[in-house]
């Protein structure tokens, strides 16, 4: 998973293809529950992007987006925002969203 800014996420989110943004925080405990599930879904889901971005250091940008919990995951198509997901989803969960826009 890639960690990016406010100011490299836009080339990714305006791919055809899924890209999927986790909105963290350094001191947020669920975040830290989601991360390495997120790191595992990568590596099997190898079409879809993967990005991380800490909210304390974007601040404008999770407020672009409404963002007012974390973790948070931002489903983006071709520029599109699809789908917003917040708190620890399960594997299944996140799986069935994956099919759902890929």
């Amino acid at each position: 998973m890639r960690e990016v800014n406010a100011n490299e996420v836009e080339e990714f989110i305006q791919k055809e293809g899924l890209t999927v943004l986790d909105l963290h925080a350094i001191w947020c405990a669920p975040c830290r529950m989601l991360k390495p599930r997120l790191e595992a879904l990568s590596e099997e889901y190898g079409d879809i992007e993967f990005l991380s971005m800490d909210v304390d250091k974007n601040e404008a940008f999770a407020q672009k987006f409404a963002v007012r919990s974390i973790p948070t995951l931002l489903f983006f198509k071709g520029g599109e925002l699809v789908r917003t997901v917040v708190g620890v989803p399960t594997e299944k969960t996140l799986v069935g969203h994956f099919e759902a826009h890929r």
